[in-house]
């Protein structure tokens, strides 16, 4: 399939001009002489046009400009669009580079306790790799549990490190 323009051939043989210069027919016949055109060549070109612009092979014949860098070498709207639609997929189906969600990136009471459905952290989904303070080269009284907790207990041990959250 390709687009097909109207030619001079075709004007000049389905035209009034392929008439004679002095029309002797009937009345709808010399109406018809001037109509031909239209119905004949336009009205037949103009549905085919619009056949193929709804074929799904039709942005493969649309021209492109160059739309930005690493699209140069692409001179039809269908080879544009795959790789757009091949970029977005190594965008979206990626994982997350460590450390690129930080603090700065998130507005101000996205992450709350409410927003963080129950079973998304569960101790089988941490890493429940410790290490014991002899690892770390730290002897027995050096080590403080560590608590976290939206408020201090009654009667906290103050020998643990307590990490307070607000709700």
């Amino acid at each position: 399939m390709s687009f097909t323009k109207i030619t001079d051939g075709d004007i000049t043989s389905q035209g009034v001009q392929s008439k004679p210069n002095k029309l002797t027919g009937t009345a709808a016949q010399n109406k018809q002489a001037f109509d031909n055109l239209v119905s004949a060549v336009v009205k037949q070109k103009f549905n085919a046009l619009i056949d193929e612009l709804v074929a799904a092979t039709a942005a493969a014949q649309l021209g492109v400009d160059t739309i930005g860098v690493g699209y140069e070498d692409y001179d039809n709207l269908q080879d544009v669009l795959e790789a757009i639609v091949a970029a977005m997929a190594g965008i979206t189906q990626g994982s997350v580079a460590d450390g690129s969600i930080t603090a700065g990136k998130l507005a101000t009471g996205a992450v709350t306790t409410g927003k963080i459905d129950d079973a998304a952290v569960t101790e089988a989904k941490l890493d429940t790799t410790t290490l014991d303070y002899e690892t770390v080269n730290l002897s027995a009284n050096q080590v403080r549990p560590i608590y976290v907790t939206n408020t201090v207990p009654t009667g906290a041990s103050a020998d643990g490190i307590y990490l307070v959250y607000e709700e």
